[in-house]
Formats: structure tokens, sequence, C-alpha cells
């Protein structure tokens, strides 16, 4: 397999895994931006509108077929998946829970009777039924909390002074990667800081890639680089 084939193979199957999905979340911003804007911060528009850009540019590549399109270059791809992983899908994830919610919870109707009186109805009664598997997921970040969390955060905290430490210079590590590992430690950090009061339940699948980005990546490439940085300027680090 030649390069072309290999990367139309690798797009077929990112293509499979996550179009469909890139064009929810798309026509979902979307939406979003067409209806509400007026209602909405400008800057909370400005960052809507900077990530429907990002999603655009998923649906435009994932799009795309040998028969029509040459191949695009790595930066392009890693554009890609970091969109996906970052904004695609922490949002279809949060799509899926209000499905299950909305599914899982009484209609108003059943909620009030047809004749306009309120049923005596608990508020904890109408949350009984909501699968037990929130409560194994708030569990499970919360132990993930306790296990990673310091280290993730005072990871993101080194790999952002490398960046500043280094700006102009030529360090071992590249400083645009390094900037990568800013921005998964960034992302774990945020996953496992998020609470049931504030927050749905991602997937189990996104609870999955947290811990293998942190054993896999980050903390791998945080070892890395200590060894690699001299004592006198892990202090000034």
């Amino acid at each position: 397999m030649d390069k072309q084939q290999h990367y139309w193979h690798e797009h077929a199957l990112m293509k499979d895994a996550h179009l469909a999905n890139c064009v929810v979340v798309h026509d979902s911003f979307q939406q979003y931006l067409t209806q509400y804007s007026r209602a909405a911060s400008d800057e909370k528009c400005r960052k809507l509108q900077y990530l429907l850009t990002n999603v655009d540019f998923c649906c435009q590549v994932l799009s795309e077929s040998p028969a029509t399109h040459r191949p695009r270059p790595q930066a392009d791809i890693q554009r890609v998946v970091k969109a996906i992983r970052k904004v695609v899908t922490p949002y279809m994830a949060k799509l899926e829970w209000e499905c299950q919610t909305r599914a899982t919870l009484p209609s108003l109707s059943e909620l009030f009777g047809r004749d306009g009186l309120q049923r005596h109805v608990r508020l904890n009664h109408l949350w009984a039924d909501v699968p037990t598997k929130a409560n194994a997921y708030w569990s499970e970040v919360e132990r993930l909390r306790d296990a990673y969390l310091d280290q993730v955060v005072g990871a993101k905290q080194f790999f952002e002074r490398y960046v500043e430490y280094y700006d102009g210079q030529q360090p071992q590590n590249d400083p645009q990667e390094v900037v990568s590992l800013c921005d998964y430690a960034d992302y774990c950090a945020q996953v496992l800081q998020e609470r049931r009061c504030t927050h749905p339940p991602r997937s189990t699948a996104e609870l999955e890639c947290i811990v293998s980005y942190i054993t896999t990546i980050i903390v791998p490439h945080l070892t890395n680089i200590l060894a690699q940085v001299p004592f006198d300027m892990v202090v000034s680090l």
C-alpha cells in the first residue's frame, strides 16, 4: 500500500466513524447562531462561530474522496482529529445524555393532570429512574480525579512554562508538540474537574480516552522532557 492508498484508507475509517457526528454538531451550532444570536452575548457567539468554523472544516475534509481530491497535508488531518476530540465528541455526548434524560423523565402532561391540577410529585422521584450509569460515571470521575488531577494540572503548567521559557530558542523538543501536550492536559483536567451539579455525564468511551491520554501521552512525555531539561532549568521552570 503506497502513501496515497494509506491516506485514503485512514480517511475512510475516519469518515465512517465521525462524519455523521460532525454534520450533526455543525447543524446544531448553525441553528443556534441563526435563532439565538441576538439573545446570546457577543463573546459566546464569537466562540461558537470559531468552533463552527473548525467543525465545518472537519465536514469538508471528511467529505472528500480520492476521485476528486488529493491527500491533505498532515497538519490538516491533525486539525480534524483535534476538533473531533475537543468539540464534536464532547458535544455529541452532551446531546446523547439530553436525549436519554428526555426519554427517562415524565412529560409535562404526566406531571400535571389534563385538568391543570398539579400532581404531588417530588423532584427526587422524577430522577429515581434515571439510569444508575450516571452514578457509576461520577464515581469513576471522582476516582480518576483523586488519582490524576494534580498530576495533570502540574503537567499542563510545566508544558506552558516550557513553551514560554524556550520562546524564540531551539529546544530539544518541538514547541508545537509541547503546545499539543498542553491541549491534551487542558482537556483532561477540564473533564476531571467537572461535577454532576454542573455537567452532564460524558460517554464511557470518552472517559477511557482521558485515561489513555494521561497514561500514554501526558505522563510519558512529561517524564521524558524532565529528563532532558537541566536541573537549573527545571528550577526556573
